[in-house]
């Protein structure tokens, strides 16, 4: 064997990387001990190619443009005229991860599937194989699935007593949560105020007001769906100190969790908020289509 030279000789061969769904020893071995095997049996064919499917070029290239071309605001703050104009822009290689993960149904599996107890062990594998390659998309999904959780138990449960416009609001909520359809599908994000309460969201400043509109002014949030904006407002922004932080600010269905104003109750309350384009410098006081009860 002669010297190596730029083009001759000893090349290192490239590492292959394979379908994690076979290749992962440690995947396999928690399928196969939490799953029925007519379940495994079953869900291995789709598993596998999702597995494939993640390995393709095109993959590889939108995770690359979405981790080169990081996330920015776009605008000064405020227009000539003093308006917000902050837009959030993220890359397409990003929008398009996002897309993959609503139409292979990361977070619909666990509301549109006969899984039964098994739907979120299913969830958690398929989720195994796309978190490395998502650009972090799988973050709004996971508060997507929580938002869609927590819609579907007010949904179900004998005792929520909704009234038809809180029934149709969460309706409408559930299914965009819900749905494979990258067009009409929505993330989740959480507002709080991070100042005083970070993670401890005991410590929140956001208050909760009930504040209804007059009988017959009811604005709509939504002009397409006929959704309207509900009768609590919530502040938790005074100017030039602000309070509010977003963990999702490319969400299409913010979540916030304001506290209602003692005495009346000081516990924290998850409310429902319209999609709205990603502001940056909220308004002192926003409005909720409706709020669940105390979760």
């Amino acid at each position: 064997m002669g010297p190596s030279s730029s083009n001759t000789g000893f090349f290192q061969n490239q590492p292959v990387l394979k379908n994690q769904f076979f290749d992962d020893v440690s995947l396999q071995r928690v399928v196969k001990l939490f799953l029925p095997s007519t379940l495994l049996e079953k869900i291995t064919p789709e598993i596998s190619e999702l597995g494939n499917q993640i390995l393709l070029p095109q993959i590889f290239d939108w995770i690359t443009d979405a981790e080169r071309n990081l996330p920015y605001l776009r605008g000064s703050g405020r227009d000539a005229f003093g308006k917000p104009n902050s837009e959030l822009v993220v890359t397409e290689g990003w929008k398009k991860l996002q897309e993959f993960g609503f139409l292979k149904g990361f977070v619909a599996l666990n509301y549109d599937s006969n899984f039964a107890e098994y739907r979120r062990l299913v969830q958690f594998a398929r989720c195994h194989l796309w978190e490395a390659s998502c650009a972090n998309t799988l973050c709004p999904a996971a508060m997507q699935d929580g938002a869609a959780r927590l819609l579907q138990r007010h949904l179900t449960e004998k005792n929520a007593a909704l009234n038809p416009i809180q029934l149709r609001v969460f309706q409408n909520a559930y299914g965009h949560l819900t749905s494979r359809d990258p067009s009409k599908t929505w993330t989740s994000g959480q507002w709080m105020t991070e100042r005083t309460g970070g993670s401890d969201v005991s410590q929140t400043e956001t208050v909760a007001t009930y504040d209804p509109y007059p009988e017959g002014a009811v604005p709509l949030a939504d002009l397409n769906e006929g959704i309207p904006l509900g009768p609590w407002s919530i502040s938790g922004f005074t100017p030039p100190s602000p309070q509010w932080a977003t963990s999702a600010a490319a969400s299409a269905s913010p979540k916030p969790t304001p506290s209602s104003a003692p005495p009346v109750s000081a516990r924290v309350s998850a409310s429902t908020c319209p999609p709205t384009p990603c502001i940056c410098a909220p308004s002192p006081t926003s409005r909720l289509p409706t709020t669940p009860s105390t979760c």
